[in-house]
């Protein structure tokens, strides 16, 4: 799932403070320790479940995304 739309991340104190603690579709709490994934066309952190209907929704499409941000980390 994290290939070419969102790149996964385990969310952590630092991380909880810089981007927030909920997710942007659904607004659920991310835990410490839980999987949260960057949405690399609309740029926020989603939930797992989340993800998974975005991509959903998004195989139809095609876009281009770099080659280097499918391996990139953002902090």
């Amino acid at each position: 799932m994290t290939g070419r739309h969102f790149v996964e991340q385990r969310m952590d104190e630092q991380l909880l403070e810089r981007v927030g603690c909920y997710c942007s579709e659904c607004y659920r709490e991310f835990r410490i320790g839980e999987s949260a994934y960057y949405d690399l066309h609309e740029y926020r952190y989603v939930c797992g479940g989340c993800a998974e209907n975005l991509t959903q929704s998004r195989e139809g499409e095609s876009s281009e995304i770099p080659e280097e941000m499918n391996e990139a980390s953002l902090f």
